[in-house]
């Protein structure tokens, strides 16, 4: 039982108070079609000019169009809904989360110790809802599931196929702390568990700098040439900015955005969940060329 939801389809209701179809899909793919095609033939200078950006403009408080959040996404990198998730449902993704971390390998694929963060990495193939339901439902999203293959654009896909659990302690060196693009890319959604400033480790995400490292990306996935060459730490101009949120925010994350884990200052920690979704194309890229 989650508290007030007891049924995934209750889950996706709450969820799709603020991300809805508001229409076929097939017709919110079209659309992101031609809203991607656009941007897409966008000089790079006219993504950023002064003024362009607002922090706030990417907090989504009220009913949008899938596609409307996904142009955002595809634009800026992410998109952050503060305070998404309701008490009920977050108190059971917590206790859950101790769960994980207390038993390590019973429920996960690996678990990685690092300086003070410790990730249990969960594959949704494996996981058993008896035991984990929160984490099942809410991973398993209708919402979500809608939104990736909007942002696919169709295309064949992975969907939270791995669920990262983490919880990092104060430190100067959290894991992936260096700002870069991710030479492996996901779709990610992200739930912050507790209140999460600046100080407890936001992510730190620079806004528009998808455009230049999803065309890095692309290049070397078109030379085929392994991973272990492919330099994905570029120097952009614009400035990074922490994605802070109260407990229960969710935000989605595209990977070609340049971001790094935040610095955990004393006295604070972070707590979150985030499942990936890739393309099969991908996937089958970096099987090919790890």
């Amino acid at each position: 039982m989650i508290g007030i939801f007891r049924s995934k389809s209750e889950v996706d209701r709450h969820l799709s108070k603020r991300l809805f179809v508001a229409g076929r899909l097939s017709e919110e793919i079209k659309t992101f079609h031609r809203i991607a095609d656009k941007i897409d033939r966008l000089p790079g200078s006219e993504l950023l000019e002064e003024g362009t950006f607002n922090a706030e403009s990417l907090e989504i408080r009220d009913p949008v169009r899938i596609s409307e959040v996904a142009k955002l996404l595809y634009q800026w990198g992410y998109v952050c809904f503060p305070s998404l998730v309701p008490y009920p449902l977050l108190n059971e993704l917590r206790r859950e989360f101790v769960a994980v971390l207390e038993n390590g390998f019973r429920y996960g694929q690996a678990v990685d110790e690092f300086d003070a963060s410790t990730t249990v990495r969960l594959l949704m193939a494996e996981l058993d809802r008896s035991d984990l339901k929160a984490t099942w439902d809410f991973f398993n999203s209708r919402i979500m599931n809608d939104f990736s293959r909007v942002y696919f654009r169709g295309e064949p896909f992975l969907f939270n196929y791995e669920i990262f659990v983490q919880e990092t302690g104060p430190t100067e060196s959290p894991p992936s702390g260096d700002l870069h693009f991710d030479k492996r890319h996901t779709l990610k959604f992200w739930i912050y568990l507790d209140d999460t400033p600046a100080e407890a480790g936001a992510m730190r995400i620079v806004p528009g700098s998808i455009r230049e490292a999803r065309g890095a990306r692309m290049n070397h996935m078109a030379r085929k040439a392994p991973l272990s060459r492919f330099d994905n730490i570029i120097s952009v101009q614009n400035p990074e900015i922490p994605v802070a949120g109260p407990a229960g925010t969710v935000f989605i994350h595209d990977t070609d955005a340049v971001h790094g884990a935040g610095t955990v200052e004393n006295g604070y920690r972070r707590r979150i969940m985030r499942g990936h979704c890739r393309t099969k194309r991908t996937q089958s890229w970096i099987e090919k060329n790890a």
